[in-house]
C-alpha cells in the first residue's frame, strides 16, 4: 500500500522542544547586528590621500652579504630590520585613508555602502516604473553584491526575489502565466515531496494548516451521515486529506461504515505530482476501509462551472490565496465569479489556509519588501530548527522547494496586482465564523512540539493565526456564505 505524505510527526521536532534561542531578537530580519555575518573574502580598496599625497614605495639595499634564507631562520633580535623592503613617508599617516587595511581581518574593511536590500528594493522600483533596463541593472549589481551561495536569511530571501524578478522581466507573459507547480518529471517530484518532508519537521507551519482545517471540516460534517464532499483548490502533494481521511476512519463506530468522502482537486492543470497524489489517496483510504473517490479538474472556466455537488452530500470548500493569484492573472472579474459559484454550492463551511508569504495591502514596491521579509523570517526560523540535529541537506531542501516557491508567488501577486483575498472575501459579503476550543488546542499542541521556541497561536479576527517571534507564518480562517 501506498503511504501519502502525512503530517506525522518527525523524530527531529520532537526530541528538541526545549531548545531556547539567543537571547538577542532583532526587531527586523535586516537588523546590522542579526546580519553581520562575514560573508568572504573582502577587497581592500586604497583612496587617495584627503591633502592629495600619494603613498611612496621606498626600497631599502640590504647589505651585499645578506642571505634570505640564513636572516629568516636567525633570532628576531639579529634582524636589524633587515626585512623592512619597503617603508612609508611619515606624514603619510595623517589621514585615516593611509592605513592599509588587513585583508585577512573581515572586520578591517568598510561595509559597501548599498545593503542588498537597498539595490533589491530600487531594482523593484524599476520594474514597477516600467523601466527595463534599470531594473536588469540594479539586478545585476545586486547579485554581486551578494555572496555566492548567500548564507544569511536576508540574503537568500534576496536571492531568490531577485531571480523571481529577473525572470518576470524575461517574459512577463510566460511568468505570469505559469502554474506554481510546473510540469515536473518523477525526479523533481521525488525532490519536491523531499523538500515538504524537510518542512515538516523543521517548521510547524504545514502541520498548523492541515490540523486546523481537518478539525474545522470535522466539525461541520459532524452528526452528518450523508457523503462529504470537499472542493479543493489547493491539493499539492494530498498530505493534508491522508490525515482526514484517518480520522474519518477513527471515528465512525465499530456496527456502522465510515461516511464516503469525495474530493474535487482544482488545479492549474494535471502534472505527474498530482496524478501521484490522487493515486497514493485512493489506495490509502482502501486500506482504511474508507469509500473514498478523488476527481481533478482543471482550473478554467468550463472546468469551474462543471464541478458536480449532489443534493445528498455535505458541501466544504478549502480555499488558499495561490486560487486568487491563478485568476487575477486571467481576467478581473475572475475571483468574483469563483466566489458566486461557491455560494451556489451552498457549502456548509469554506475553510481558508493561508501559508504563504503575504503581500498585504499598499501600492508601489512596499507590499513586495514586506514580502522579502517575511520570506526571510521563514528563512530563519527553518535555520534555527535545522541547528538543533536535522541532517545537513534538510535546510537546502527547504530552502529550494519551499522558499523559493513562495517567493515567486510574492512577486506574481505583486505584479499582477492581485487584491489581498479578505478584500475579495469581505466584498462578497462573506461572514467569518469563529473556529472552535478544540482546534486552538490542537494548534497550542503542534506549537509545544515545535523543535524550537518563540512560536505561538493567536486567535485574530475569528482566524487562528501562527507567530514566530511575532512574525504571522501561517493562518486559518472558516467563512459562511
Amino acid at each position: 500500500m501506498k503511504q501519502p505524505l502525512s503530517d506525522s510527526s518527525c523524530p527531529a521536532t520532537a526530541s528538541h522542544g526545549n531548545h531556547r534561542l539567543g537571547s538577542y531578537e532583532p526587531t527586523s530580519v535586516f537588523d546590522p547586528i542579526a546580519t553581520s555575518t562575514s560573508t568572504g573574502s573582502p577587497t581592500t580598496t586604497v583612496a587617495a590621500p584627503a591633502h592629495g599625497g600619494t603613498l611612496q614605495a621606498t626600497p631599502h639595499h640590504p647589505p651585499d652579504d645578506w642571505d634570505a634564507l640564513s636572516w629568516l631562520l636567525s633570532p628576531d633580535d639579529q634582524k636589524d630590520g633587515a626585512g623592512e623592503l619597503f617603508s612609508l613617508n611619515a606624514h603619510q599617516h595623517s589621514s585615516p585613508f593611509d592605513v592599509l587595511a588587513d585583508p585577512f581581518d573581515p572586520y578591517s574593511c568598510s561595509p559597501p555602502a548599498e545593503s542588498h536590500e537597498q539595490h533589491l528594493q530600487a531594482a523593484a522600483e524599476a520594474v514597477w516604473a516600467g523601466d527595463s533596463v534599470a531594473a536588469s541593472g540594479m539586478l545585476a549589481r545586486l547579485t554581486q553584491a551578494l555572496p555566492h551561495p548567500p548564507r544569511t536569511p536576508p540574503q537568500r530571501a534576496a536571492s531568490h526575489f531577485a531571480e523571481a524578478l529577473q525572470s518576470l522581466l524575461a517574459a512577463p507573459d510566460q511568468f505570469l502565466a505559469q502554474p506554481e507547480r510546473p510540469a515536473a518529471s518523477a525526479a523533481d517530484v521525488i525532490r519536491r515531496i523531499g523538500a515538504q518532508r524537510a518542512f515538516a519537521c523543521l517548521s510547524p507551519v504545514p502541520q498548523f494548516a492541515s490540523f486546523t482545517a481537518n478539525q474545522t471540516l470535522l466539525e461541520a460534517f459532524e452528526a452528518f451521515e450523508a457523503p462529504f464532499h470537499i472542493v479543493d483548490f489547493d491539493l499539492g502533494l494530498g498530505g493534508q486529506w491522508s490525515s482526514f481521511v484517518e480520522e474519518v476512519a477513527a471515528r465512525r463506530l465499530p456496527s456502522t461504515a465510515a461516511p464516503a468522502v469525495r474530493v474535487t482537486a482544482v488545479v492549474h492543470e494535471e502534472t505527474a505530482e498530482t496524478l501521484l497524489a490522487a493515486d497514493n489517496l485512493r489506495d490509502f483510504a482502501c486500506g482504511l476501509g474508507v469509500r473514498f473517490a478523488i476527481d481533478v479538474v482543471r482550473l478554467d472556466a468550463l472546468a469551474v462551472g462543471s464541478i458536480r455537488a449532489s443534493g445528498d452530500e455535505a458541501v466544504a470548500v478549502v480555499l488558499s490565496p495561490a486560487i486568487f493569484r491563478h485568476l487575477a492573472a486571467t481576467r478581473p472579474d475572475a475571483s468574483d465569479a469563483l466566489l458566486e459559484f461557491i455560494r451556489r454550492a451552498d457549502p456548509r463551511v469554506v475553510v481558508l489556509v493561508d501559508a504563504e508569504v503575504s503581500l498585504g495591502a499598499g501600492e508601489g514596491v512596499a507590499p513586495l519588501m514586506r514580502s522579502v521579509e517575511s520570506c526571510a523570517v521563514l528563512t530563519e526560523s527553518v535555520e534555527a530548527a535545522a541547528a538543533v540535529g536535522a541532517a545537513e541537506d534538510a535546510m537546502l531542501r527547504v530552502d529550494r522547494g519551499v522558499v523559493r516557491e513562495r517567493a515567486y508567488a510574492a512577486v506574481r501577486s505583486w505584479w499582477s496586482r492581485c487584491e489581498p483575498w479578505k478584500e475579495t472575501v469581505v466584498r462578497a459579503r462573506w461572514a467569518p465564523a469563529a473556529l472552535s476550543d478544540l482546534a486552538t488546542a490542537q494548534a497550542e499542541w503542534i506549537v509545544r512540539r515545535a523543535p524550537v521556541e518563540g512560536y505561538r497561536v493567536v486567535r485574530r479576527d475569528g482566524a487562528l493565526v501562527l507567530c514566530w517571534h511575532g512574525y504571522d507564518m501561517a493562518a486559518t480562517s472558516a467563512w459562511r456564505c
